[in-house]
């Protein structure tokens, strides 16, 4: 997505099984955005998704998904 002149990253990351834990999805995005950030060194905000709920694909899978206006 692009916020004026700044281009923003949403990484959506999918469960493999559910939690009512609220520490444990706050310190699972957490370690998710630090692997991205010492990896990548990008910033990403990270956006937690239910089992199964990702649309699946067969073949090649189009995983990104660019949202800035051009």
């Amino acid at each position: 997505e692009r916020d004026g002149y700044l281009d923003k990253l949403t990484v959506r990351v999918e469960l493999n099984h559910s939690t009512d834990s609220f520490t444990e999805l706050e310190n699972l995005a957490a370690a998710v955005k630090g692997k991205l950030r010492t990896m990548l060194g990008v910033d990403a905000k990270i956006k937690l998704e239910s089992p199964n709920t990702l649309q699946r694909f067969e073949g090649k899978a189009k995983r990104i998904k660019d949202l800035r206006s051009k």
